[in-house]
């Protein structure tokens, strides 16, 4: 995950890094301010422990972007993402008591950090904390698994690229990570989604 987190990371700053370099002091102003809500959805996936295994995932967020600077915005948010239902290996079977599925869904409450490339394309990186309500089979102990149902605050944090489609639309496709472990249920899941987001 943080492989894939920190080369994501690169690419968009360097696209930002570039645009910087090449605009001059009658760039226009591109800075997205004000209230937002936006949709995604896509595949999840988790692969440790008892779990390696997609689903979909969706999610909802709202929140309002102050500006930065001409090209830059910070937002607040909150939203709510469902990750999805998985079974376990087939060689978990006959250690299982009762329902071997897992299920991952929960609140988050974070910032968005996006700059305007250009006045179409944007890359933007967000994270913050995500509530967790989590089930799954226990991973910590050896011997017969049990499914446990827990509740636990972690954290989220993905990086994403987009396209302006006018001054109120965005289309986008994003990466991120929802830390979905306690002590003994390791779901630690990544997304891969594309999103819509609609600017009031």
């Amino acid at each position: 995950m943080r492989k894939t987190l920190i080369v994501l990371s690169l690419v968009s700053a360097g696209l930002a890094a570039g645009s910087v370099m090449a605009q001059d002091t009658t760039s226009p102003h591109t800075a997205q301010t004000g209230w937002y809500v936006s949709a995604d959805a896509g595949q999840a996936r988790v692969s440790k422990g008892p779990y390696n295994d997609g689903d979909t995932t969706g999610g909802l967020k709202a929140g309002y972007r102050f500006e930065v600077n001409p090209h830059t915005s910070l937002g607040l948010e909150v939203g709510y993402q469902y990750l999805g239902i998985l079974d376990p290996h087939a060689r978990y079977a006959d250690r299982v008591t009762g329902s071997g599925r897992s299920q991952l869904r929960g609140a988050t409450a974070g910032v968005d950090f996006r700059y305007n490339i250009s006045p179409r394309w944007y890359a933007e990186w967000r994270g913050g904390a995500f509530r967790a309500q989590a089930s799954g089979l226990t991973d910590r102990y050896p011997g017969t698994r049990y499914r446990r149902d827990v509740t636990h605050t972690n954290y989220y944090a993905g990086v994403g690229v987009g396209y302006n489609v006018d001054r109120d639309w965005s289309l986008g496709v994003n990466y991120d990570h929802y830390k979905g472990t306690d002590d003994a249920v390791r779901l630690d899941t990544n997304a891969y989604t594309m999103s819509a987001e609609y600017r009031f």
